[in-house]
């Protein structure tokens, strides 16, 4: 069995997920999708960006590169929720995490809609982002509502991480440029500055393509592995994507199900953004023999 068979056969099965819901499609055809208006065009040094409106739908979407490469979306109506799947699922990391949350960074903009849905979750505690490129900074700012008082460090997330000291309770990864997270961010070195910067029973979480469009997707999973003692892998329902969710210097065991910690999340928190879906979706990786090779810098 190849790493790529091991790696679906052990995923439940996810239905395909159309445009409005989905935050990343490759080579998807519009044809038979509602139609977009752009309202904004501009060009960066690492992309092109792309906002649109469609109508119909009542939503604004950020696009990378392309305008198949969701990066992010907001319901014109009610901005404050969460339009994509995957942005509630990161969310279980909150539900793993021990003990209080105080601090969070997120390394990846994009429309700023998950940091500023944790923002007005939790309002005590230190939101941070660190984005690579200004123009998603600006972007978020004027055309997605991205609060003004969240702290944006414009860096390269590996590098940032190198470089600080202050450590946070949850970091979560999701630094695509158009369709891919750029390698040096998925190496065993990285791994180890992320997990430095995460207090004890800190939680990294990372939005992850599936094998099906990311041949790197199970070394990525086992390049955790080798680096956290607990790694948990969610599947979507509306999306292939995968929520891997990392633990640093756990103090309790993994329960046997995480439903009741969501379950718990969610009522302490007064939402339902659908936890208790993601729980159950838990799924185990069994790698190839040989497991895929660890990805590191050389």
């Amino acid at each position: 069995m190849s790493e790529e068979d091991a790696f679906v056969q052990n995923r439940p099965s996810v239905k395909s997920e159309r445009r409005r819901k989905s935050p990343r499609i490759l080579a998807l055809s519009l044809a038979d999708d509602p139609p977009v208006e752009i309202i904004h065009r501009r060009q960066t040094p690492l992309q092109e960006i792309i906002v649109a409106d469609c109508p119909s739908e009542r939503t604004r979407y950020l696009y990378s590169n392309q305008i198949d490469i969701i990066q992010g979306a907001m319901w014109l109506d009610s901005p404050a929720d969460l339009v994509l799947e995957y942005n509630r699922n990161s969310l279980i990391g909150l539900a793993v995490l021990e003990g209080e949350v105080r601090s969070v960074l997120f390394a990846g903009l994009g429309a700023g809609s998950l940091s500023g849905f944790v923002h007005r979750l939790l309002p005590a505690s230190a939101i941070e982002v660190v984005e690579v490129d200004c123009g998603i900074v600006e972007t978020a700012h004027d055309y997605f509502g991205f609060p003004e008082e969240i702290p944006v460090h414009v860096a390269d997330a590996r590098a940032f991480l190198e470089a600080g000291r202050n450590r946070y309770d949850m970091i979560f990864l999701d630094c695509f440029i158009g369709p891919d997270i750029p390698e040096h961010l998925l190496t065993f070195e990285c791994m180890n500055s992320l997990k430095r910067r995460l207090r004890p029973g800190g939680v990294a979480v990372a939005n992850l393509q599936p094998v099906e469009t990311n041949p790197l997707a199970p070394a990525v999973v086992e390049t955790f592995q080798a680096v956290f003692p607990r790694v948990h892998l969610f599947s979507s329902l509306e999306s292939a994507n995968i929520i891997l969710v990392a633990v640093r210097s756990p103090v309790r065991s993994a329960p046997p199900t995480l439903v009741p910690l969501a379950r718990a999340f969610e009522k302490r928190m007064g939402i339902n953004i659908g936890l208790l879906g993601t729980a159950q979706r838990e799924f185990t990786w069994i790698p190839s023999s040989p497991p895929p090779a660890i990805l590191r810098d050389s």
